[in-house]
């Protein structure tokens, strides 16, 4: 299940979620020039991850960012896995609840996905 969200088309989709979510006046602008400044490794997964840890909210955008580059995996649990990360005990103990935090998590990822691309 996790494999999934690897191969998306990080650097398509973050530019298209921040061109369909800040569509005012300078916000673009603004909202590049912050996540510009993440340069650690996985640059397009995690500015994508920003976005949805943020749910593209300008002040929470900058807050996740400063978190990205203090530790770009943290970033990732965030955005990608809320529900299972720090729970991998449940892995072996209760493979089929881990399996449903799994698969919620991957519901929940594509309907912030779809909904930031339709906005």
């Amino acid at each position: 299940m996790r494999s999934e969200l690897v191969l998306r088309d990080y650097a398509n989709l973050w530019p298209r979620v921040v061109a369909a979510k800040f569509n005012e006046p300078g916000q673009h602008e603004v909202v590049m020039a912050i996540l510009a400044s993440y340069t650690g490794p996985e640059p397009d997964r995690v500015k994508l991850g920003i976005l949805k840890a943020a749910d593209c909210q300008l002040e929470r955008i900058r807050y996740f960012c400063g978190v990205a580059s203090d530790d770009w995996r943290e970033l990732l649990c965030e955005a990608e896995y809320p529900l299972s990360s720090r729970k991998w005990g449940l892995k072996d103990r209760a493979p089929e609840t881990y399996e449903k935090l799994l698969a919620k998590e991957q519901a929940e990822y594509e309907s912030w996905l779809q909904k930031g691309l339709a906005t």
